[in-house]
């Protein structure tokens, strides 16, 4: 199961929203992918660097 399909099925079961479309699906993942590039990569606490990229 890719992270599309989990987010579908994740907000069809433990939402009480209408489903989400494939499109707004993608779109969160997109967002995930930058917000990795941007900001998070792999640290386990948060530094000085990254709480100004947040």
């Amino acid at each position: 199961m890719d992270f599309i399909e989990y987010l579908q099925i994740r907000h069809e079961r433990y939402t009480d929203e209408r489903p989400i479309n494939e499109k707004s699906a993608g779109q969160y993942y997109n967002r995930l992918v930058n917000l990795q590039k941007k900001i998070y990569n792999g640290e386990k606490v948060i530094d000085e660097q990254m709480f100004k990229r947040i």
